[in-house]
């Protein structure tokens, strides 16, 4: 498998456990850089990470507002 396609793959599903808070997450951000090194597994997870933290946030401000 090609690493762009692996790294996509690997954020989109890093991205999806992050927002519904599967507490898997410590062992996906140990595993991206065992799978991509040690610079491109760092790039991947914060990547990852900070667009999952705003897709959290929009969810949170708009959806759950009146709740």
């Amino acid at each position: 498998m090609d690493v762009q396609k692996g790294c996509i793959y690997f954020s989109s599903f890093y991205v999806l456990a992050e927002i519904l808070a599967i507490p898997a997450v410590p062992i996906l951000t140990a595993s991206s850089g065992y799978l991509f090194g040690t610079v491109l597994g760092t790039a991947t997870c914060l990547f990852s990470a900070s667009i999952a933290a705003s897709i959290s946030f929009v969810i949170g401000r708009t959806f759950l507002r009146f709740v």
